[in-house]
């Protein structure tokens, strides 16, 4: 609702505002998924079966499995940083975090990254009593997407994985739900600051530099509140110029599927367009080329045939989720990138990621070595 409602607080150029048309599709989207969440809700009100996760959870099997995970990400990472002569904090010849890693390989090790953040909160959550070295191994990946790789997206994709877990066996009470609204705000000041800092010739001048302007010059909303503006707002915006030019029903499914080939063979295949209207759909800037996960099913099936498939995910989202609650090791796996795609739909779709898909049908082998 907040990207949503940007359209009226938001005061910039950019600002195009919603359409009626726009307003009424992206309100009755969420109001489709609270319904439906409303009605399982309602139908299986039952306990969530807490004590029957933790017994199918295997402690040894879990922590075994854990531990080979971090070996192999970070085999993953040594050779990605040779491949790539460095590491994007360091680099100060032009280049980005989208130079970094080998292509692939590096979507597969963002998998690994989440199903490492995604075991360890469940340990730690359910009192395995992880040892201090496999959770500092456990969360140094984190860190290196938003530090080292300065790859926000990364970083937020990762901690996605990390709210199922919270919500099915932590008792959500008044104050860590202040301490997590606080941990929000940090991580997206975070945010605001690698920015600049991914942006830099030198990122550790540029840190002392926003350091001073924001303590000394004042400088507070330029450095950390507008480049989370923009992100909050632009992608529901751009969103809706999609759904205005867009037929009711089509079918020529390009965007969507195209993230489903490895990059290594999409590059090959499909040649990159020179047009970001083409790459994007319609933007109200090209500076600013977020959409949320919108864009890309409305282009390629309409907004109503678009309407169809977000109520067959919405579905299976709560399906899921009641499964998780009540004893299913492999969906609360799948909940992962369920959450994900659900988190991050106002910024950009991973309904149809390579990550998503291959991670939902590994689920099955996931929760097989750790039960």
């Amino acid at each position: 609702m907040l990207p949503v409602s940007s359209s009226v607080w938001w005061e910039s150029d950019f600002n195009v505002g919603l359409s009626d048309l726009s307003l009424y599709f992206i309100v009755g989207l969420i109001a489709i998924f609270f319904l439906l969440s409303f009605c399982f809700t309602t139908t299986f009100n039952k306990p969530t079966q807490v004590a029957l996760l933790v017994k199918k959870l295997d402690r040894n099997k879990a922590i075994k499995f854990q531990i080979n995970l971090c070996m192999i990400w970070y085999s993953f990472f040594i050779v990605e940083i040779f491949f790539s002569g460095g590491l994007p904090f360091f680099w100060s010849d032009g280049r980005t975090y989208v130079n970094f890693g080998i292509p692939t390989l590096h979507g597969l090790s963002n998998m690994i990254r989440c199903l490492i953040f995604a075991n360890i909160s469940i340990f730690v959550l359910v009192s395995f009593k992880p040892s201090k070295l496999l959770i500092l191994s456990s969360l140094l990946p984190l860190m290196c997407a938003l530090v080292l790789e300065q790859s926000r997206g990364a970083f937020l994709m990762t901690l996605c994985f990390a709210i199922p877990p919270i919500i099915i066996f932590k008792k959500i009470s008044i104050v860590p739900l202040l301490k997590g609204i606080g941990l929000s705000i940090c991580i997206f000041l975070a945010l605001a600051v690698t920015q600049f800092l991914r942006l830099s010739d030198d990122p550790l001048e540029e840190l002392g530099d926003i350091y001073y302007l924001v303590t000394q010059d004042g400088q507070t909303q330029k450095y950390l509140l507008d480049p989370v503006l923009f992100y909050i707002a632009t992608p529901a915006l751009n969103a809706g110029l999609n759904i205005d030019v867009a037929p009711v029903f089509d079918f020529n499914p390009r965007n969507t599927l195209i993230s489903l080939l490895p990059s290594v063979i999409r590059t090959k295949i499909m040649e990159t367009p020179d047009d970001l209207e083409d790459h994007y759909g319609k933007l109200i800037s090209p500076t600013y080329n977020t959409t949320s996960f919108i864009t890309p099913f409305v282009r390629d099936f309409g907004w109503g045939g678009a309407s169809l498939i977000f109520c067959a995910f919405f579905f299976y989202c709560n399906y899921a989720f009641v499964r998780a609650r009540y004893g299913s090791i492999k969906h609360l796996v799948q909940l992962g990138p369920l959450t994900l795609c659900l988190a991050l739909s106002f910024f950009t779709s991973y309904l149809t990621s390579l990550v998503t898909i291959v991670y939902l049908l590994a689920s099955g082998a996931i929760a097989r070595r750790m039960s």
